[in-house]
């Protein structure tokens, strides 16, 4: 089993764990991606801020939930112009900074080999939950 699906399934336990029995309402404090609309990142608390350069990292991950996006297509998304020299460094900067509020264990950004995974239910983000109802 990879990372990936290992962590795939982390998050589908944590869910699960999460909806109440009888009542079928969350339970606990998930963190929820909007991305229909304004980029916005929730708790059951409030808002959650996320770093300007990790937006780009989060929005880029969030048209692709649940799917490796390679290295390289970060790299080309974050510096059109080409990267500056420390872009490797600078982009372990921005995924841990992008981490830190996801750290819930609802949502996850995992290293899988060539590239980074938003590891996500259609529970924690409305893109798929809008295509889960369609």
């Amino acid at each position: 089993m990879t990372v990936c699906t290992s962590a795939r399934r982390q998050v589908a336990r944590g869910h699960r764990e999460s909806i109440g029995a009888s009542s079928g309402e969350r339970r606990g404090n998930g963190v929820q991606i909007f991305a229909l609309g304004t980029l916005l990142v929730r708790s059951a608390e409030s808002v959650i801020r996320v770093p300007t350069n990790s937006r780009v990292l989060l929005a880029l991950l969030v048209l692709q939930p649940n799917t490796v996006v390679t290295f390289d297509e970060i790299v080309a998304t974050i510096w059109p112009a080409g990267p500056p020299s420390g872009h490797r460094e600078r982009l372990h900067t921005h995924v841990t900074r992008l981490r830190r509020p996801l750290a819930d264990g609802s949502v996850k950004v995992r290293w899988c080999g060539n590239g980074y995974e938003l590891v996500v239910t259609a529970e924690s983000l409305d893109v798929l939950e809008f295509a889960r109802l369609a």
